[in-house]
């Protein structure tokens, strides 16, 4: 049975390591004395860019991604910068399936396309 120090030890590693990759999906802002990373420090809304414009925040993720990103890394993203909701969602997964929508055909296919399943670029 490990002792409760190393145990201590066990969980600071893991911690360090959830929030590493949690300011390099930039969903935190940065550490102290350290630079905010691109878009600012998390849940700042974008300047110019309504914070429920969804359309706009999708495309600057994408932009910044410079290729294809799943509907739920694009969402984690436009959370950290800021996004909100006109209306609470009536699900968990309601942003998933709007994003998954922009590139079909009654949506936006000109700015859009859909790569694989779930899966969106900027054409």
């Amino acid at each position: 049975m490990p002792t409760e120090e190393a145990l201590q030890t066990i969980v600071r590693a893991i911690v360090r390591e959830v929030i590493t990759e949690a300011r390099s999906l930039g969903l935190l802002g940065a550490a102290e004395g350290e630079s905010n990373p691109p878009g600012g420090p998390a849940n700042a809304p974008l300047p110019d860019i309504s914070p429920t414009n969804r359309v706009a925040y999708a495309e600057y993720v994408l932009e910044q991604a410079k290729g294809p990103l799943h509907v739920s890394t694009i969402k984690d993203r436009m959370y950290a910068l800021g996004y909100k909701h006109r209306t609470p969602p009536k699900d968990k997964d309601q942003l998933e399936s709007s994003l998954n929508s922009l590139a079909s055909p009654s949506q936006y296919p000109e700015r859009f396309k859909r790569t694989a399943p779930r899966t969106l670029t900027l054409v």
